[in-house]
């Protein structure tokens, strides 16, 4: 079967040679995809083709059939073709250019119609399975919006629009994965955003040649030079609002079809002390969170190493008083100090870890309850001391301060290696860890921003906002280390 360029212009090959049971033979093996031959007339018969439960039935049903049946009722003969649909037809059709869009076209939700072995085409009817807009699991909010990140990437785009109704905010789509065909959007603010990032992040996402993106976390990788960065260089929100904040800031927005979350970028470490609920509240009492939020990051890091080098190493630096009470309370404990510590650590990461698998309310439970039980049986067995326990404690609450949850994962690691360092060279050893972080901290540049910006960078308000939020009255321009074309936010 021959079709001209009267009927369909620009066909490949595979679509001029194509009849149904070739179309048919591509979904053999998928028994989620339906076909149906509806017999108008004789000589005039059309197949459809779906996926179920990815297409809208009650259009299906009472639109797109009904106005089929009415358009060949009329005219099925030999010189039909595709425009008779276009201009008759309820729901546009999509013209087919190459066989190779029909398949992802078909799980997308689009059903493919063939009708007389002369035209061919697919509508768009789909209804994929989702869910409304709600509060988002990682973020809690109080006093700000509840209106949520969903797996849609079509509500997701609309959350942030109905926030920010300016052309300037400019939408990129890109199709990720040979496989999966995952829909991945870029957002950002045009005349904010300064142009070398814009074009960095632009040819990074054209860049990636993948199966398929299944999470976020595989974007992110591949969206780093290196890969294997222990730091985020992309921060993640489950709020629109936070979303817009950071755009009109001159960060850009990574969206991808099918996760609740989205990417923000570029990262660096203030931003990671940052949360979406923080405009909501008062300067003075956001400034004393944000204080807390820096004081946790140093003690959860730093706290267990500090406290080894000075009960092994350094002992000489305590008063004598608190020493006595340290050597009477391990009496009876047989391991060493450092062994001690490595073996809490790893007891309060197991409980965090099976917190977080288990369900809410019992893996809060769990995390709770477990280590009290847990850490008083090992008092009573002799593994531990209780000083020892008050210090890992201290530390793993610590955490629980920091706003992103993959910088708290960062600091586990970072932790063990300061806790190693300082149980075989004591306070160097403490220093050496700092000067690792810093070194490592300081080469980092996504996007071309220096992770540790404004702390490397000759922007005394950019650093004071980074401790304290400054009023909004006073707050008038936007960070300078981000280089946004419009500086200015107010007047």
């Amino acid at each position: 079967m021959k079709h001209t360029k009267d009927n369909q212009e620009g066909l490949s090959k595979e679509l001029e040679e194509l009849d149904f049971a070739g179309v048919l033979d591509l979904f053999k093996d998928c028994d989620d995809v339906s076909h149906q031959t509806i017999i108008i007339k004789r000589g005039c018969a059309m197949n459809l083709l779906y996926c179920q439960g990815l297409y809208d039935k009650r259009k299906y049903d009472t639109i797109l059939i009904p106005s089929l049946k009415k358009i060949l009722e009329e005219r099925c003969d030999g010189r039909m073709n595709l425009n008779d649909f276009k201009e008759r037809l309820d729901i546009p059709p999509n013209s087919l250019k190459d066989l190779k869009e029909l398949i992802p076209r078909v799980f997308n939700g689009e059903i493919f119609i063939y009708i007389n072995k002369r035209v061919f085409f697919t509508v768009d009817i789909s209804d994929h399975p989702k869910r409304n807009p709600q509060d988002s699991n990682t973020e809690i909010s109080i006093k700000g919006a509840r209106d949520g990140f969903v797996e849609e990437i079509g509500v997701n785009i609309a959350l942030i629009r109905k926030r920010l109704r300016t052309n300037s905010l400019i939408c990129k789509s890109y199709i990720i994965g040979e496989r999966t065909q995952t829909k991945v959007a870029l957002l950002y603010v045009d005349d904010i955003i300064n142009e070398d990032i814009k074009d960095d992040i632009q040819k990074r996402l054209s860049k990636i040649k993948i199966d398929g993106i299944v999470n976020s976390n595989q974007l992110k990788e591949l969206l780093s030079d290196s890969g294997i960065d222990l730091l985020p260089i992309l921060d993640y929100t489950g709020r629109p609002d936070f979303a817009v904040d950071c755009l009109l800031r001159g960060r850009f927005l990574v969206l991808i079809d099918g996760i609740p979350t989205i990417a923000i970028g570029p990262g660096n470490l203030t931003m990671l002390f940052k949360s979406a609920e923080d405009n909501e509240y008062n300067f003075l009492y956001n400034s004393f969170e944000r204080i807390m939020r820096i004081i946790g990051l140093f003690i959860s890091t730093f706290l267990p190493g500090i406290w080894i080098a000075l009960i092994t190493i350094h002992q000489d630096q305590l008063p004598f008083t608190l020493l006595a009470v340290l050597v009477e309370s391990r009496k009876g404990v047989p391991l060493p100090s450092a062994v001690e510590a490595t073996i809490m650590l790893l007891l309060f990461s197991l409980f965090r870890e099976a917190g977080l698998r288990l369900p809410l309310a019992i893996g809060q439970t769990l995390s709770v309850i477990g280590g009290l039980i847990i850490g008083d049986a090992a008092i009573r067995a002799g593994l531990t001391n209780p000083a020892m326990l008050v210090v890992i404690a201290t530390s793993e609450v610590a955490t629980y301060t920091l706003v992103n949850q993959s910088l708290t994962g960062a600091i586990s690691v970072f932790r063990f290696i300061v806790l190693f360092l300082a149980g075989t060279l004591g306070f160097w050893g403490v220093f050496l860890a700092i000067a690792l972080v810093l070194i490592y901290t300081a080469q980092l540049r996504p996007f071309g921003i220096p992770y540790l910006a404004p702390f490397m960078l000759e922007e005394p308000k950019s650093l004071l906002n980074t401790f304290f939020r400054i009023p909004w009255k006073w707050n008038k321009t936007r960070p300078q280390f981000l280089k946004p074309q419009d500086s200015t936010k107010q007047e």
